[in-house]
């Protein structure tokens, strides 16, 4: 009686102590390992092909102002290809030479990229000597593929804009100091 009674109470849990049910158990379970192993390896080299940095390749040429080398400033690149990546920055040298570089190293990233310049007069406020056309980043005036064995580039700009003027109200502080001083030599006593 004692070994029907453990029978039947094993079939009315629905649990049956026999070998197969635990290797039917750890095949769903190696399954289910198996499957998070391979969403995560998939899910990690999507992560990876995404965020690898495109190819670097060098990008130089020349800027001309009015037909003669643009000195100083910058050229400015926005890259199209990832709001991830930056762009490319170079100085412009004394001879209008420039050379792009990226987060420090040599070069742009392969693919497209919008084309601005800069060019300001130093002091307080800094004043721009450039039209407008050529330093606004959501209207470019050029843009470039960049890729391998690329030629040197050559922008040849126009309209550099005349130093500004001396605010009104500087020099009206001047004539004022001068009069001043007028005033002063006519009011003094002579004997």
């Amino acid at each position: 009686m004692s070994r029907d009674s453990n029978s039947d109470a094993g079939q009315q849990s629905g649990i049956e102590s026999h070998p197969s049910n635990a290797l039917r158990i750890l095949k769903l379970v190696a399954i289910a390992v198996g499957i998070v192993a391979v969403g995560a390896s998939v899910t990690g080299g999507i992560w990876y092909l995404n965020s690898r940095e495109p190819a670097l390749h060098p990008v130089r040429g020349v800027v001309l102002l009015d037909g003669e080398p643009m000195a100083g400033g910058a050229v400015i690149s926005y890259f199209r290809g990832s709001s991830d990546w930056s762009g490319a920055l170079a100085a412009i040298n004394e001879d209008g030479t420039f050379e792009f570089t990226t987060n420090g190293a040599k070069g742009a990233y392969e693919g497209t990229h919008d084309i601005t310049f800069t060019l300001m007069k130093s002091g307080m406020p800094p004043t721009n000597l450039l039209p407008g056309k050529y330093i606004d980043p959501k209207n470019p005036p050029y843009s470039i593929e960049v890729g391998p064995g690329m030629e040197p580039l050559r922008y040849e700009l126009s309209g550099r804009l005349k130093e500004t003027p001396r605010p009104p109200r500087e020099a009206e502080d001047d004539t004022a100091s001068e009069s001043t001083t007028q005033s002063d030599a006519k009011e003094t006593p002579t004997e």
